[in-house]
């Protein structure tokens, strides 16, 4: 089993959003932990990847991809289409 994480930090475009809208940003600033030390911990072999070209194959491990913190996880605007 494999478990991916896509580690983006605080949540910006949440943090964007919410300046947009004339609020002060709340519940967006944050530090996520390095998810591969934790399954360390754990007993389970954890791999950080902070680059992409830096891709490992192995057996049961925990992947804590470090990814833009602006990189949209879904597109702005979701056709309707029936």
């Amino acid at each position: 089993m494999i478990h991916i994480l896509l580690n983006n930090g605080p949540l910006e475009f949440a943090n964007i959003e919410q300046q947009e809208a004339s609020y002060i940003p709340y519940g967006v600033e944050f530090k996520n932990p390095s998810f591969a030390a934790v399954a360390e911990a754990m007993g389970v072999k954890g791999i950080r990847i902070e680059e992409p070209d830096v891709v490992h194959k192995s057996g049961p491990v925990v992947v804590d991809f470090v990814v833009d913190p602006y990189a949209l996880g879904l597109p702005l605007h979701v056709p309707f289409t029936r």
